[in-house]
């Protein structure tokens, strides 16, 4: 196993160790700079899990039927990109602000149920 790697998975497994305790406490703004750190990860692997691990059938269906669309789209994106490079910047910056301000959505939604429904100690 190569070192770079070795050195991603201890970040990783420090930073699980960083978002838990958080979490735990009740400290959202550290657990959210976690999840900021991690967007990518978050993005790409856990988010489509959850959904796929929730609702597997809704999830498999929507992929057998978007798969056609979000080749399309995710290719037109990667040719305009490569023919014009200086769009990366604006491109990652928009996606940033989706993903984050949808993070915050949802943190906030899940502070509204924990105070509507308060955990039984």
């Amino acid at each position: 196993m190569p070192a770079w790697w070795k050195d991603e998975i201890t970040a990783l497994e420090g930073d699980i160790k960083e978002f838990s305790t958080a979490i735990g406490n009740n400290r959202l703004g550290d657990a959210y700079e976690v999840a900021r750190r991690r967007v990518g990860l978050i993005v790409g692997v856990v988010v489509p899990l959850l959904v796929l691990l929730r609702w597997p059938g809704a999830a498999l269906a929507v992929l057998r039927g978007a798969t056609p669309i979000i080749t399309v789209f995710v290719g037109g994106i990667s040719r305009l990109l490569l023919r014009n490079p200086r769009l990366l910047a604006p491109v990652l910056g928009f996606l940033h602000q989706f993903v984050a301000s949808t993070w915050r959505r949802m943190a906030a939604q899940a502070r509204d149920r924990v105070k509507r429904n308060p955990p039984k100690s």
